[in-house]
């Protein structure tokens, strides 16, 4: 495995998560294992998610969302 030097970290609202496992990043040209990534599990899946709607819904609030000007 070539090691790029970073550590990958799993954030969820911009909070660092925990994982139990790691999915291996595959260069498709050689099949060499570039780095791991973290794996969710289905709870934090959930929770992704469900933060994803909440930044969605305080954005459409405040008027962010869907109102970009034509150019």
């Amino acid at each position: 495995m070539t090691d790029f030097g970073s550590s990958f970290v799993m954030s969820i609202a911009g909070e660092p998560v925990a994982t139990d496992s790691t999915i291996d990043v595959i260069n498709l040209a050689t099949e060499e294992v570039l780095a791991r990534a973290p794996a969710a599990a289905t709870k934090q899946l959930g929770a992704a998610v469900a933060a994803s709607y909440a930044s969605q819904r305080r954005s459409s609030e405040q008027g962010n969302w869907g109102r970009r000007e034509s150019r």
